[in-house]
């Protein structure tokens, strides 16, 4: 998974209190409590020198350990103690030892009442697996990663940065193919087997943490090699442009994007080998000078070609108070709308930084009107006029003033005027800018550089309300103290316990409601404080512990206290199956969900699923946008269950799509909808020659093809055979266009949408001034354009009936009498 910046929203909101007496901040901040814990075996014999690491649950800004960074080890008694965090908090114990399993407890902050906590380290473990080719030999090298969730969780997202690193493991093969995995954790684990002269495999089904024994074979095959040629917009051959050919597996895991998968020659070709078979691939292209290209391959076996784009690009300097050239300047462009910046392998958002004599490029610009901020701290951002970028022509000459600001200092504390560190400090000026920090270990903040006059401070601190305070920044300064309130949210304590199937207490188990969790203590108690806006309203409780099915029981919460609660875990059944109706591909990408377990189906369309609890469940297949799905009774005390999924027989429907001019479309996008359903029931794409296939039951259809500028919708009906001559041209469509009128001083940024009864297109902004959107069927069509100011937005709604055959249509959006809506309207 590429994973971008964490963005907090929650600084929108919230109020300040007065600022407090400064006699009252000599009061010491209060100590952090400790914990004791005792680490045994399963014959309650002490376990010494085990590791103990507490980590905030929450993930975010809290993704550090509250351990030290050599986390505590037990003693010969297999004692250790441990500091605990923030009052209230939760957080995560994890417990490792070579030779034992790793265990993981969700535990509140407070301490137990016995004054104890035991844990008991199951003996470690052993799995082995093994990789061959094609022909069944084996091969050596292979890197296998494995990315895992702990049970009663659903996947890597929901733990945080230092609790996922425990959860993922590389291992590789030896000489004989074999790999090796010890003392892996209890849990589900994704595996995904690499090799150079191979595609990347991911396993068909998760691998199964805390125990030993054989993992099975994995064969690796050779995989497709794509093929292309990249070129400019004139077909001229580009050398050096990199590329990145990944699948989505490949993309889903990638913490930052790798080295190229390959570089063009000198003749614009390029390959790229060992592609998985069958798999859409996400190609980028970037190249010097040209805007990156991405795109979606469907089919990885025939030649690609890439037309690349000319950027804009633009050079210039920025200077200082006093004219003096600045080094080290951060200079970007100024994005728009949701101002967000995606993760790609080209960096063309990325900001450039000025050399000594102040000077900066910026390439990779899409052709535009824009404008660019320059920051240095200390400083007030400087800002550029707008410049118009044109495709290959660089602007020159640029350049953007910073001048002195002012610096706002202060602490943030808590009610008991003792310092919060960790707090997060935002500070905006009515002017425009902003500076955020985070608060030092004394409280203390410091934002420089803010426009003087009017300046909004925001503090967000975990356990404490938001706070926001509204000042007036002097040009010399300004110094405040922020008193925070705690979150006053009440909470229900919810309490009981877990038993195992026998009736003994269950240990360890993984108890979660309305999105709070706790272990199981060594006696099957819990405790859980749960939030009283759940509470009125029947809530369910699971218990979750390797080895069983899932416990669960439903309790209205009401009152300050719930107790007695009795969770029962089963001993649970394995649901088996079989998936039939499908083709290859298809196999290889269906899944099978009940409930919230999931699996992939092996080649044979298989599949097993489980421990499942007792009762009646509805067992789903997925492959693409087909669906088949069937219910199975689950016994209590039964084993197993069966149950088989059989997607209706499907009948081909193959042939080709043309451009108005009678061309090959290449890589149009086929959606096949029957009527009267919602969702596609089938989908693909064309290939380079324009040909396409697809599977459906026989029905009454409704065929849309889209292939830019041109979109079209066809009735269809497939009958129980198969046809394969279908040819469809594409209606060359109508290009409507004109001018925006109503000029406005203000900064501004268009959206234009065009949508009818069932389907929709956006417009083009060009730089002129003028919008164009191309390839619009006949019918009625309704234009929404949206103008966003610095201070609001406009909006018009007007209605265009489109006749059969027109090529070209004009019609000006009149901004001139459209009032500006503020507040809480929505466009």
């Amino acid at each position: 998974m590429i994973r971008s910046a964490r963005i907090a929203m929650l600084l929108l909101l919230g109020v300040f209190l007065p600022t407090p007496r400064t006699e009252a901040l000599e009061n010491p901040a209060p100590t952090a409590s400790r914990l004791r814990i005792r680490v045994v075996d399963t014959d309650g014999h002490p376990v010494a020198g085990a590791t103990v690491r507490t980590i905030p649950a929450e993930t975010g800004a809290e993704d550090a350990e509250i351990s030290p960074e050599s986390p505590p080890k037990t003693a010969a008694d297999g004692s250790v103690q441990i500091p605990l965090g923030a009052d209230g908090a939760s957080f995560w114990l994890l417990v490792e030892k070579r030779g034992h399993t790793p265990t993981l407890r969700s535990l509140p902050v407070t301490v137990p009442q016995q004054g104890e906590l035991k844990i008991a380290l199951e003996p470690g473990t052993l799995a082995v697996g093994r990789v061959v080719d094609e022909a069944g030999r084996p091969v050596a090298g292979v890197e296998v990663a494995l990315t895992g969730v702990p049970p009663g969780l659903e996947n890597p997202w929901d733990l945080s940065t230092p609790l996922s690193e425990a959860f993922r493991r590389r291992v590789r093969t030896g000489p004989e193919g074999r790999f090796r995995l010890r003392d892996l954790p209890a849990g589900s684990f994704e595996a995904v087997f690499r090799h150079p002269d191979h595609a990347p495999l991911t396993a068909e089904q998760p691998l199964p943490g805390g125990t030993s024994g054989p993992l099975g074979t994995f064969v690796l095959d050779r995989g497709t090699t794509l093929r292309g040629t990249v070129t400019d917009d004139a077909g001229r051959p580009l050398a050096g442009a990199r590329i990145w050919a990944l699948s989505p597996e490949e993309l889903e895991e990638l913490e930052a994007y790798p080295a190229p998968s390959a570089v063009t020659a000198v003749d614009g070709s390029f390959a790229v080998p060992h592609r998985p078979d069958g798999t859409e691939l996400d190609l980028w292209v970037c190249a010097d000078g040209f805007l990156e290209s991405n795109e979606s391959i469907s089919f990885p076996d025939e030649p690609v070609q890439v037309a690349m784009q000319p950027a804009g690009a633009v050079r210039g300097r920025v200077f200082g108070p006093g004219g003096e050239p600045l080094d080290g300047a951060t200079v970007q462009r100024v994005l728009q709308g949701c101002g967000l910046r995606f993760a790609t392998p080209c960096g063309s958002d990325e900001p450039a930084t000025t050399d000594a004599e102040g000077r900066f490029a910026l390439d990779g610009i899409f052709p535009d009107w824009i404008e660019l901020t320059a920051s240095v701290p200390g400083l007030v951002d400087g800002r550029s006029e707008r410049i118009l970028a044109r495709a290959g022509e660089p602007v020159e000459g640029v350049e953007i003033h910073l001048h002195a600001g002012a610096d706002v200092e202060g602490r943030v504390l808590d009610p008991e005027y003792a310092p919060i560190a960790g707090a997060f400090v935002r500070g905006r000026s009515e002017a425009g800018g902003s500076r955020e920090t985070a608060t030092g270990a004394d409280g203390s903040f410091r934002l420089a550089g803010l426009e003087p006059g009017p300046v909004t401070l925001v503090v967000t601190a975990d356990r404490f309300n938001m706070e926001q305070r509204t000042l007036d920044l002097a040009p010399t300064g300004l110094r405040t103290e922020l008193v925070l309130k705690r979150d006053s949210s009440e909470e229900i304590e919810v309490s009981g316990r877990v038993l195992a199937p026998d009736g003994a207490p269950a240990e360890g188990a993984l108890v979660a409601v309305a999105g709070v969790r706790a272990s199981s203590g060594w006696d099957g108690s819990f405790t859980l404080r749960v939030c009283v806006c759940s509470s009125g309203h029947p809530q369910e409780l699971t218990a979750t512990k390797p080895g069983f099915a899932r416990g669960l029981t439903t309790v209205p919460l009401r009152g300050p206290r719930v107790d007695g609660i009795e969770i029962r875990l089963e001993t649970g059944a394995r649901v088996h199956g079989i998936v039939s109706g499908l083709d290859a591909d298809e196999m290889r990408a269906a899944t099978v969900s009940l409930g919230s377990w999931s699996t992939r189906i092996d080649a044979s369309g298989h599949f097993s699923l489980g421990p499942i609890p007792s009762g009646s469940w509805d067992v789903v297949a997925d492959a693409g946008p087909r669906r088949a799905q069937d219910r199975v009774l689950v016994e209590p005390g039964q084993a197993d269950a069966f149950v088989e999924l059989a997607f209706p027989t499907s009948y081909l429907l193959s042939g080709r799509v043309l451009d108005p001019e009678g061309r090959p479309a290449a890589g149009a996008d086929l959606d096949l909808h029957l009527i009267g359903e919602e969702g596609p029931t089938a989908a693909t794409r064309t290939r380079p020659n324009g040909t396409f296939a697809l599977s459906a039951p026989a029905g009454e259809y409704t065929l849309h093809i889209t292939a830019e500028p041109w979109a079209q919708q066809l009735p269809l009906r497939i009958a129980d055979t198969p046809r394969t001559d279908l040819e469809i041209r594409l209606a060359p469509g109508t290009t409507l266009h004109g001018r925006v009128l109503g000029t406005t001083t203000e900064e501004a940024t268009l959206e234009v949408a065009l949508t009818s009864s069932s389907d929709w297109h956006f417009a083009e902004l060009l730089p002129d001034g003028t919008w164009k959107a191309r390839g619009i069927p006949p019918g009625l069509w309704t234009i929404r354009a949206v103008r966003s100011l610095r201070h609001g937005f406009q909006m018009i709604g007007p209605q265009v009936q489109i006749p059969p055959g027109l090529s070209d249509m004009t019609l000006d959006l009149d901004f001139t009498e459209v009032p500006v809506l503020t507040g809480e309207e929505e466009p």
